[in-house]
Parts: C-alpha cells; sequence; structure tokens
C-alpha cells in the first residue's frame, strides 16, 4: 500500500480573501439608466426628436402651393404679443413643412378650406417648464422609493444601491466584543465530559502555531444536539470566553430567504466577516 503524503500545515495553506467591493459608482448606474430612460421616453412622446427636417416656406410659396392644392393640412401656433404665427403641417405626398403666416389668421384659414386644405390651431403652449414640471412628477416617486432603500439599508447595516436594498444581502450575525468575552466555564453547570471534549477546541484557539508545527489539522466544527434550552449556546459562548475570541451568533432560519441567492450571500457574507477577526467562533442555532 503507497504511502499518502501528508497534507501541508494549516499556516502553509493560502487563505482565501474576500473579493473586493464594487466601486460607490456602480450602484447609481441603475438609477441613471432609469433617468435617461424616462428623459429619451418623454422626448419621443412630446415629438422632441424628428427623424427629418421640414421644408421651410414663404407666405408667398405656401399660399401658392395651397392654390395649387400642393397643401393637405395646416396647424398654425398661438399668436404672441401680435407678431407673426408659426404655421406647420404636411404636403399631399406626406413631407412635412413650416412656415409663417401674418397675426390674422381668421381671413387665411377660410381661404384654405376652400382650397381643400385640413386647418387646426394649436392650443397655447406653456413652453419649457411645462415638460420640466411633467417629468418632475414622474421622477419623484422613483427618487422617493430609491432614498427610502438607501435609507433602510444604511439602517440595517447594509450596503448601498440595489445590492444592499433592505440589506437583503448582509449576514444577520450578533458579534459579541472579543475585548470582553464575560462567560466562562465555571458560568456553566454540569456538562464535564462536553467540557472536556471541546478543551482541544479552546486550546486550538489560544496556541495555534503550536498543532501547525506538529502538522495537526484544525477542528472544523462541533456538533451540539439536545432540545431547546439544555444550554447550548450558553456553551459555544463559554467556549469563546475561555479561549478569549470573537463570537458569531446566528439561527440557521436567518439564511432561508424567498429571493434565490440570498440566503447563500449571507452565508458568505457571514464566514467573511468572520476570516476578518479570526480565529473566531461561528454558532448557527
Amino acid at each position: 500500500m503507497s504511502k499518502q503524503p501528508n497534507p501541508p500545515p494549516p499556516g502553509d495553506r493560502p487563505i482565501r480573501t474576500a473579493p473586493p467591493s464594487p466601486p460607490g459608482w456602480r450602484h447609481w448606474l441603475w438609477p441613471a439608466a432609469l433617468v435617461v430612460t424616462l428623459l429619451l421616453w418623454v422626448l419621443l412622446l412630446h415629438g422632441g426628436v424628428k427623424v427629418t427636417q421640414p421644408t421651410q416656406l414663404n407666405y408667398s410659396q405656401f399660399i401658392s402651393d395651397a392654390s395649387a392644392h400642393k397643401i393637405k393640412t395646416v396647424s398654425f401656433a398661438s399668436p404672441s404679443n401680435g407678431s407673426n404665427v408659426p404655421a406647420s403641417g404636411e404636403f399631399t405626398n406626406g413631407k412635412s413643412y413650416t412656415t409663417v403666416v401674418p397675426p390674422d389668421t381668421t381671413t387665411l384659414s377660410a381661404q384654405l378650406k376652400n382650397d381643400g386644405v385640413a386647418v387646426t390651431n394649436q392650443p397655447p403652449s406653456s413652453g419649457i417648464g411645462s415638460e420640466l414640471l411633467y417629468l418632475l412628477i414622474l421622477l419623484l416617486p422613483i427618487i422617493f422609493v430609491f432614498y427610502l432603500f438607501r435609507r433602510m439599508a444604511r439602517a440595517s447595516g447594509g450596503a448601498g444601491g440595489l445590492q444592499g436594498v433592505l440589506g437583503a444581502g448582509r449576514s444577520r450575525a450578533k458579534i459579541f466584543d472579543e475585548e470582553r468575552p464575560s462567560t466562562k466555564f465555571s458560568d456553566v453547570a454540569g456538562y464535564e465530559g462536553v467540557k472536556a471534549e471541546v478543551g482541544e477546541v479552546i486550546d486550538f484557539l489560544r496556541s495555534p502555531e503550536r498543532y501547525q508545527r506538529a502538522g495537526a489539522m484544525a477542528p472544523r466544527g462541533v456538533l451540539m444536539i439536545g432540545p431547546p434550552g439544555t444550554g447550548k449556546t450558553l456553551l459555544a459562548r463559554a467556549v469563546a470566553g475561555e479561549a478569549s475570541v470573537p463570537f458569531f451568533s446566528v439561527t440557521g432560519s436567518s439564511f432561508v430567504e424567498m429571493f434565490v441567492g440570498v440566503g447563500a450571500a449571507r452565508v458568505r457574507d457571514l464566514f467573511t466577516e468572520a476570516r476578518k477577526r479570526s480565529p473566531a467562533i461561528i454558532f448557527i442555532d
């Protein structure tokens, strides 16, 4: 039987570091894309984007084309301060045009109708202010909801942006201060056999270099079995207190969510936080 090579000591193994978090500007990509989409939608809806430029006609050419039945439609804009009135419409061939006519369009409208031109009058335009107000009405609810999501994400300790909405991808582990591990074995009554079995874990957490020199593998975990209320959590806290290491406590139901991938993200986040404070103990109830 061939001899299997011994595994390398834990101290010689490369430590997997957590991937760097994305830069902050990436959190604003989706809101920026949404704003640009709304702007384009408003421009297209109100005719702000023209594919072809209309033909410019002077007044004489406009009257001549109307008499020759080359004009199909005309739309007069509302006059302002007695100035000339802008007009636009379509030729009989489907192409568009623009022109300027005198302020009094009553007589001209009757003449154009006699020439078979469909005449309409545009309502007074409120200018760019109404467009901005319309856009603001669309954006305000979106901005408000996004602001609430960021506030709730920060309050729950999550990241900003879509990834941190409501802190869905963050761990819910409770971290006990390693500076003040108050729970000791003296606080746990009985369980002498269990205390002796977990003594090796405490010894490894206190002096890991001694086990690494011998090539010993670190214990990966301890399974505690028993009905509720028998002191499993207290014993785990006592192990952390005896070893003077941070203690992470989290319930197994925290890893179960309705969204696919959220539970796995919380597991990764929990172990990432524990590695930052290594050596540490993670207790999953």
